[in-house]
């Protein structure tokens, strides 16, 4: 099983809190879920395709163009897609799409 969930900015991608952040626990209450994918506590999404994504490498090369990215959406990853997922909710999913 696969859980999709469509992280809202300002929520870290880790189930543990950290200071002000929230973690998943407040949204995901599945018993063996672990986070597979991360994403920036800051980040959403945007319509970028890239093969293979590096540490904020959306964000510096945005910025080193002189367009800083203010809001960022993985909308898929792989062969699984956000669809009309609204932030916050998540669905369960089989491994193989």
């Amino acid at each position: 099983m696969i859980l999709l969930f469509n992280k809202p900015m300002n929520v870290l991608s880790q189930f543990t809190d950290e200071g002000k952040w929230p973690g998943l626990k407040h949204y995901i209450d599945q018993k063996g879920v672990y986070a597979a994918g991360r994403l920036d506590r800051d980040s959403e999404g945007h319509r970028i395709t890239l093969a293979e994504g590096r540490n904020r490498q959306v964000r510096r090369m945005t910025a080193a163009v002189g367009h800083p990215t203010l809001r960022l959406v993985r909308e898929a990853i792989g062969p699984w897609e956000l669809g009309r997922l609204q932030p916050g909710d998540w669905i369960t999913t089989d491994v193989r799409p």
